[in-house]
């Protein structure tokens, strides 16, 4: 017997009817899978008469589980990410058919009815458009063991719409009780407790100076930092409190640190020399490896660039696909000064406190994807941990919000993070002035504008279930306490 369903086990393959030169339009199913291109390999490209007119296209796929032993719990199916082009939208909606072969010749209903053409809608289907799971389409039934149930698509380019050669949308099928591929850890086992802490927008004083002699201590494998790494752009006053650490720490930038060429090699020599990020001599975005976990340090102090295309989003993006298939990477977290998501603030001058669509817009599909967990961000002077996250295209500034089972716990059944989104950490208490917040995001979970101090990242593998504890400790007051935790736990 299998020991369990798997990603491998669901199959995708096309259904048969044609008409008007169109195929997939419903009927029995074939033993052809479908690729992961579904726009050009269900929907041919869009002619300029449709362009011009607008047009409504239909196809049917079917949903198959190859696996011999396991139910399919509940399967759904939603659009995770819409068009790229904001003049067309995609919808799915589960067939009417019943669950069975689908095959030519079957017995027990599970064809799936045919439409005369591409443009008509099947009778009695409903279609789901939204980008989230609990508002896509839900079978609320289970598909047995090497069985199947079809599925429509939808697509609907509107009148006028503009040229987009690059469109693309994605859907996500899944079930409750289906879990990753990923392969067997290939490389020893990590130590059995990594912890780092993670530090950002320091000042020139003694509140600094008492967050590191607080890290110290506890002895963390690494420690990362956000950039600004001192506000007054005084490298020296940084390297001489972090002392010893600093052969441990993995440097961001911030503006303050790129403020001219003295200060940026004061910083670039004397991390090169330490050894521990060799690559910081040449650029000041690199990604690095402690045990199972992965941390990726993006630029955006202004130093390169970052959008897409430019070299630092090249590497970005085959970073995190390799650190996303590597079967030895468990966690992966991703560091940048400037803030994608926060709440807003009013600060003079105003122009140095907002957020980045640009980060969100090229990165936020690509951190889901490839499953980060924790966004570490800089630049406004508090504490936030927002709830889960993912890309809005629609409307970058206000992200959709999944809630799990947080905010304080959460549990995830795949492996390296949650399927729909991140979580964004701005770690901005290191000395300097707090901002205020005038009103809290939607999306915010947990706020600070009291309290200097760091995060601190425990990840336990001693664990059946392996899970990551994150807090802010505060180091202002007498004693040091954390004021705010949550954890992951990953439960297969």
């Amino acid at each position: 017997m299998a020991k369990k369903l798997v990603n491998s086990d669901i199959r995708i393959f096309y259904s048969t009817a044609s008409a008007g030169g169109n195929n997939y339009l419903g009927g029995p199913r074939t033993t052809t899978e479908l690729s992961d291109n579904f726009l050009h390999n269900l929907f041919g490209k869009t002619t300029e008469d449709e362009q011009i007119t607008g047009i409504t296209k239909l196809r049917c796929f079917y949903l198959y589980n190859a696996n011999p032993d396991y139910y399919l719990k509940n399967p759904y199916v939603y659009v995770v990410s819409d068009t790229t082009s904001p003049n067309d939208f995609v919808e799915v909606g589960w067939g009417t058919a019943e669950i069975g072969t689908g095959l030519s010749g079957a017995t027990d209903d599970s064809i799936e009815q045919s439409i005369p053409d591409q443009f008509t809608d099947p009778e009695g289907v409903s279609f789901f458009k939204a980008n989230f799971r609990s508002g896509g389409a839900i079978l609320n039934a289970d598909i047995p063991p090497l069985k199947a149930k079809a599925c429509w698509v939808r697509y609907v380019s509107q009148f006028n719409a503009e040229d987009f050669p690059y469109d693309t949308f994605r859907l996500r099928i899944g079930g409750d009780n289906l879990i990753s591929t990923a392969p067997e850890r290939t490389g020893p086992p990590p130590p059995p407790i990594i912890s780092f802490a993670v530090i950002g927008e320091c000042s020139s004083d003694s509140d600094f100076t008492r967050i590191v002699g607080n890290i110290v201590p506890s002895n963390p494998q690494f420690i990362v930092t956000v950039g600004n790494n001192n506000v007054d752009q005084n490298p020296a006053f940084f390297i001489t409190t972090m002392g010893a650490a600093l052969s441990k720490t993995l440097l961001a930038f911030g503006p303050d640190d790129t403020h001219n060429s003295t200060v940026i090699n004061t910083y670039a020599n004397k991390i090169a020399s330490l050894g521990f990020v060799p690559e910081f001599a040449t650029r000041a975005y690199y990604s690095k490896n402690i045990g199972n976990v992965h941390v990726l340090i993006m630029d955006t102090s202004g130093l390169t660039p970052y959008t897409n295309p430019s070299p630092q989003y090249s590497f970005i993006e085959t970073d995190l696909n390799n650190a996303f298939t590597d079967p030895n990477i468990d966690w992966i977290f991703v560091v940048t000064n400037r803030a994608t998501y926060g709440s807003p603030t009013t600060v003079f001058p105003p122009e140095f406190r907002f957020l980045y669509q640009d980060i969100a817009s090229t990165y936020g599909d690509l951190f889901t994807r490839t499953g980060v967990l924790v966004v570490f961000q800089g630049q406004y002077n508090f504490y936030e941990r927002t709830k889960v996250l993912q890309l809005n295209p629609d409307d970058i500034a206000n992200p959709t919000v999944f809630a799990y089972d947080g905010p304080d716990n959460y549990n995830i059944n795949n492996k390296k993070s949650f399927i729909d989104g991140s979580i964004y950490i701005t770690c901005g208490t290191g000395g300097n002035l707090h901002d205020p917040i005038t009103a809290p995001a939607v999306y915010s979970a947990v706020r600070d504008t009291v309290d200097f101090g760091y995060v601190k990242v425990i990840v336990d593998n001693t664990l059946e279930f392996p899970k990551v504890t994150i807090r802010f400790y505060e180091t202002s007051r007498s004693a040091q306490i954390f004021v705010d935790q949550f954890v992951v736990t990953r439960t297969s």
